[in-house]
């Protein structure tokens, strides 16, 4: 009997032991747990600050770089650089600052953010500056052409006048059938007085060609064959020749037209050379 006791007092105390050594076992592999679990969160903390960090370098190197390869283009764009610079150094400081006091990940993305705001605002004013500079390349060739252009008008005002003639003064007068009478009615006038002055430095023979238009476009009283004035055929309604002795030479055209004038409106005289061509015209109103 008393050896079975004793037995059972054996036992018992050997599962008091077990049991205490599961309870102090259990505790400490908790505890390895939680330390596993806080070196874990410390490691990702220390690995999303060192991630943020290496953004904030390349940023800041990134916009340092842009900074400098604009820099001394534009006076325009030299302020703004300076500006931007300003505050870029200011931002720089604060990230070394924080970097040495082991700033936490929440403000390390601040800083970051804004930096980011400040490289988007510089490349919003490089593209509107961009923009500007295509404008005023623009501008700036029209002005070039429109200079080159008043050159040439310039240089050709210089070059020698040449000689040349001009029909001037012009008067015209629309006469009724066989009196000197003058109407303003197109179907009235059976005969076109033209008087002007021939003006040319140059004495000499030449011929001259007037050509009368209708309001419609048809020419009056054409004459059949054509001549060639500069290249071009000119059909006329009639020519006359002219000596000139180098001064201003009183013409006078008599113009019978061949069909009955009909259409109201405005007449248009011109006068033509075969050296100059078009030398003057002048226009007459009929209803």
């Amino acid at each position: 009997m008393e050896s079975n006791k004793s037995t059972k007092r054996g036992l018992i105390v050997i599962s008091i032991i077990l049991l205490a050594s599961l309870i102090f076992l259990g505790s400490i592999y908790n505890a390895n747990s939680g330390l596993k679990e806080k070196l874990n969160g410390e490691k990702l903390k220390h690995d999303s600050i060192l991630s943020t960090k290496i953004l904030l370098d390349k940023e800041i190197l990134g916009l340092t770089s842009e900074l400098n390869r604009e820099k001394g283009k534009n006076h325009k764009l030299d302020s703004v650089i300076e500006a931007i610079s300003l505050e870029l150094a200011g931002k720089t400081k604060t990230i070394a600052q924080l970097r040495k006091e082991n700033g936490n990940v929440k403000s390390l993305r601040k800083e970051l953010k804004q930096l980011k705001m400040i490289r988007d605002g510089l490349k919003r004013q490089l593209d509107e500056m961009s923009n500007e500079n295509k404008s005023l390349s623009t501008e700036n060739k029209g002005l070039k052409n429109r200079i080159q252009s008043l050159e040439q008008e310039l240089a050709d005002a210089k070059k020698p006048i040449e000689k040349g003639y001009s029909a001037q003064n012009f008067r015209i007068e629309l006469q009724k059938k066989n009196t000197d009478k003058l109407t303003v009615k197109a179907n009235k006038t059976k005969n076109i007085q033209l008087y002007f002055d021939l003006v040319g430095e140059v004495g000499g023979e030449q011929t001259i060609y007037v050509k009368i238009t209708d309001p419609d476009g048809y020419i009056v009283a054409p004459y059949i064959t054509p001549v060639m004035i500069k290249g071009e055929k000119i059909t006329y309604t009639k020519s006359q020749i002219v000596k000139l002795d180098g001064t201003v030479k009183k013409t006078v055209i008599d113009i019978k037209p061949t069909k009955k004038l009909k259409s109201k409106g405005v007449y248009k005289v011109m006068v033509y050379n075969e050296k100059e061509g078009l030398i003057g015209s002048s226009e007459v109103m009929t209803n």
